[in-house]
């Protein structure tokens, strides 16, 4: 992911360079989509999109019924996925090949033909065919009328935007407009493997593939990373665009996390905890929507002093031998949601491994406090594992909140982040929660080096423990000293995660690079 300045043409646009890498047909396209609806929704920047296909895909114009179009069964039976793009034209069958999107204002071409526009936006790809010493051209007006379109690659006359190489079409672009946006994909064979198309597309026809090439077959060898930087460079040069590599630091933050913190906001919510001797996780863990909440009177209490016994690297909590617990910070607590009127509270605590009960008892007299409260606010916990002993899971449970989380944090393979922490420990935590019958949360982050197939697995783990609320956000370092920033996942990817989700069955899902386990915790009740 990277910046972003757009020079003479097309102008004027700026620019963003998203790696996507290589993704599963269903996250590709969903990347696509919420891509153009970002931008229709205000996003005001422009997006340069590279991405590959694992595993091998067969995509269908938008308007084409898949069934009639592929072999379903053959896909399945080969581990082909299948999808429906958004925009037209026919099947298309993705391996071995390098693709690209483009998400624009339509606004600069407006004065500008069809052939004018595709012109201009393509232009960086005759570019990139001439930096590997081929001349590449247009199908163009000329281009045979004869309606080849189920094949891997689309001939239907009126494609005249393709690009061809010595006659043969080496790949495809095609657009799609709406309200003011131009969305453009394509992609460059980069091997011969597109003509086991034939095998998955119904009635493909051998004088389309005949009459379609790759670079390995014209004698150029690129890898896909080799031919992203180039592409990437043909983009630059073509366009004046600068991408400037943005490794991931708080010093250089993304376009989408610029939220600040404003100090003056703070003040009123401050004095009433500290003339009730109170903290918030909010403080404590340096939560970038402090401000906000604040403001709008919401916080997170933590209840059991401010010192973790485990000091996990990703945590702003710190480390150190905690002091004996306040017996009065139950009431303390239901006497400041009171006064502030909540009418969702949240409740969470550091982990107390030096505790018999890891701080259990507390939470529920919390809990018991918090019910004597006239208004009878909604009460959410977010605990520890309680180092998986079930008598302290069962004591929180028992005191009946409306909801009880408790975060994943990561995926299976990071675990080792979370110190004294166990994977399977805490979905059993998870288990529990949702046995009672109380509604059972949890929350993980991205951005630690997790991978998607991890990522998906992790959701359905949480879906299986029979938790129905989930919260995905950004991780970022709480200090120098932290577990450093892997990436920094654009909102589409929160977006496809969130979708995902949802199809896993869960009834509420917050999914943004500021989402946090109790941030906006009262839409889930």
């Amino acid at each position: 992911m990277i910046l972003k300045r757009m020079g003479p043409s097309p102008d004027p646009i700026q620019w963003r360079f998203v790696d996507s890498g290589f993704a599963s047909a269903e996250k590709n396209m969903a990347f696509d989509g919420a891509l153009f609806n970002s931008f229709i929704d205000g996003d005001s920047q422009s997006v340069f999109r590279i991405y590959g296909w694992k595993p091998k895909a067969v995509s269908t114009g938008f308007s084409q019924d898949i069934d009639s179009v592929t072999d379903r069964e053959k896909c399945a039976a080969d581990g082909v996925d299948v999808v429906k793009r958004m925009t037209g034209g026919g099947a298309l069958f993705h391996s071995g090949e390098i693709s690209y999107s483009l998400v624009m204002p339509s606004e600069p071409f407006k004065a500008m033909t069809a052939e004018e526009t595709y012109a201009k936006t393509t232009a960086f790809l005759i570019c990139f065919y001439k930096s590997l010493g081929l001349e590449a051209s247009y199908w163009g007006a000329g281009a045979s009328p004869k309606n080849i379109d189920a094949s891997g690659f689309c001939l239907a006359g009126r494609e005249k935007y393709d690009i061809v190489i010595n006659g043969k079409k080496i790949g495809g672009n095609a657009q799609k407009r709406r309200r003011g946006v131009i969305f453009q994909h394509g992609s460059i064979a980069l091997d011969s493997s597109f003509r086991d198309g034939g095998k998955y597309i119904r009635a493909a026809s051998p004088e389309a593939l005949n009459e379609s090439v790759s670079l390995s077959e014209l004698g150029v060898e690129l890898s896909f990373d080799e031919a992203k930087e180039k592409l990437r460079e043909s983009f630059e040069e073509t366009y004046g665009v600068t991408f400037r590599e943005s490794p991931p630091s708080a010093e250089r933050l993304p376009g989408w996390l610029n939220k600040k913190v404003n100090v003056r906001s703070l003040t009123p919510m401050k004095k009433l905890l500290a003339g009730k001797h109170l903290r918030t996780i909010c403080e404590e863990s340096l939560c970038p929507n402090i401000s906000e909440c604040f403001s709008k009177g919401r916080a997170t209490f933590m209840i059991l002093g401010d010192a973790c016994t485990r000091g996990c690297l990703f945590c702003g909590v710190k480390k150190m031998k905690p002091l004996p617990p306040d017996e009065s910070e139950s009431a303390s607590v239901a006497g400041a949601s009171s006064a502030l009127a909540l009418r969702h509270v949240v409740v969470t605590s550091p982990t107390r491994d030096d505790l018999a009960d890891g701080g259990a008892s507390f939470f529920a007299k919390t809990v018991r406090a918090l019910k004597k409260i006239p208004a009878k606010p909604g009460i959410e916990l977010l605990i520890p594992d309680f180092g998986g002993d079930e008598e302290s899971v069962l004591k929180v449970v028992s005191s009946c909140p409306d909801i009880i989380g408790h975060n994943m944090e990561t995926v299976r393979g990071l675990y080792g982040i979370r110190k004294g922490a166990d994977y399977d420990r805490s979905l059993d935590v998870l288990k529990r929660i949702a046995a009672s019958g109380v509604r059972a949360k949890s929350g993980f982050m991205l951005g630690l080096g997790e991978k998607e197939d991890e990522v998906l697995e992790l959701i359905k783990d949480i879906r299986r423990s029979g938790a129905v609320y989930l919260s995905i956000g950004q991780y970022l370092m709480p200090s120098k000293g932290a577990y450093p920033v892997k990436r920094y996942v654009p909102p589409e990817e929160f977006e496809y995660y969130k979708k995902a989700a949802y199809g896993e069955g869960f009834e509420h899902v917050e999914s943004a690079p500021y989402a946090r386990s109790s941030y906006m915790a009262e839409n889930y009740s």
